[in-house]
């Protein structure tokens, strides 16, 4: 992965909205953890994936490689 940090207000927000939008457990409650997107403590890093392996256990045929 390549790790960034994100500091732009308007893709905070965009990612703050989607978090709130995931259904539990995956998602959460935003609000309730930090009241608001610009919360002095709150900080964003952004994680990108070079590269994904998917394998079904047992069956190696089943791999599949993403990679950027």
């Amino acid at each position: 992965c390549v790790a960034s940090w994100v500091d732009d207000r308007e893709e905070r927000i965009e990612i703050w909205k989607r978090i709130a939008a995931i259904p539990e457990p995956l998602g959460y409650d935003t609000e309730t953890m930090f009241g608001s997107y610009d919360f002095p403590n709150l900080t964003i890093l952004r994680l990108k994936p070079w590269k994904i392996r998917l394998t079904v256990a047992g069956d190696l045929s089943a791999r599949q490689v993403w990679e950027e």
